[in-house]
């Protein structure tokens, strides 16, 4: 396990020495004997605590621990303020400068270890509980990313069985997938072919022969990050999959599949409909014409 890093802050070359050789076996130390000096090495480096001199010679301890505290956004730096006053109103202005422990001079060294060690501990469970936090915002964020993709998959199944065109079928399948950040283009054949594209126009004479050759490859056909959805009359190539990421590439393999269906039902039940107006309509005409001949032979 790598050893944390503690930062010592102090002007007294034979002080500074005494706390490495306290620390040394235990810590990775870095030592620095001015508070710019510190607040420059923040820039690059983040140590897990500071030990900090209230009398430095270039910036008062104190304001150099609040300046900590403002360049560590996610509290994951400690501060262990060392002084030679041990006034409960000395106390407090560590306190509220941000300082999480306070050790007087002359230092006992023992009390010294013992106190890095407690305060080792505590940033310990600070790390573990912003782990579980972030863990725990990062399932939310995704349980509601999903929730939100299959409302969207919901909402296309819905507005598939109400569209009047195979074009507006089509389109309400390229914006959600659009809405999933994907690439693709579509095809449809029924009736008339026709293709288009996320991007925007007709698909490409390379799209066209993609779809020719492949829509009969099962029901998925995979290439790297190119993955081909396919019907009996439609088909969706999505160019971006994120292959990358497994768990996202199994969600959207799943609802890509069920847009594709989707899309599919929703272009038999339009043909079906238009058939079922064209049958309609030659009754009609021919129920109108019959009746007409009758009259016309009643007349007679």
């Amino acid at each position: 396990m790598d050893k944390k890093l503690i930062f010592v802050v102090d002007d007294e070359p034979d002080f500074v020495t005494l706390i490495v050789d306290v620390l040394k076996y235990d810590y990775e130390v870095l030592t620095m004997n001015t508070g710019s000096e510190v607040l420059d090495k923040l820039q690059t480096i983040m140590p897990s605590m500071v030990l900090l001199d209230i009398g430095l010679p270039d910036m008062n301890g104190l304001e150099v621990c609040e300046q900590i505290k403002k360049i560590d956004t996610e509290d994951k730096i400690s501060v262990l303020c060392i002084s030679g006053h041990n006034s409960i109103d000395d106390r407090l202005k560590g306190y509220s400068a941000g300082a999480d422990d306070y050790l007087l001079k002359p230092v006992c060294f023992d009390e010294l270890l013992a106190k890095v060690h407690t305060i080792n501990k505590f940033q310990m469970g600070k790390e573990h509980l912003y782990r579980q936090e972030k863990l725990s915002r990062d399932m939310a964020f995704l349980a509601m990313s999903e929730a939100a993709q299959y409302g969207s998959v919901l909402q296309f199944i819905k507005l598939a069985a109400t569209c009047t065109s195979k074009q507006e079928i089509a389109l309400a399948a390229i914006a959600v997938c659009t809405e999933f950040s994907l690439n693709c283009c579509i095809q449809v054949r029924s009736g008339e072919v026709f293709g288009l594209r996320s991007s925007g126009g007709e698909c490409s004479p390379m799209e066209d022969q993609l779809f020719e050759l492949l829509n009969m490859r099962g029901r998925v056909y995979i290439h790297k990050k190119w993955y081909m959805f396919n019907d009996r009359h439609i088909s969706i190539l999505v160019t971006n999959m994120p292959v990358e990421d497994d768990v996202k590439l199994g969600r959207l393999n799943d609802m890509l599949a069920t847009i594709v269906e989707a899309a599919q039902s929703a272009i038999i039940s339009l043909a079906r409909q238009n058939t079922l107006q064209t049958l309609l309509e030659k009754t009609k005409s021919a129920l109108s014409t019959s009746a007409l001949n009758y009259t016309d032979q009643k007349n007679k």
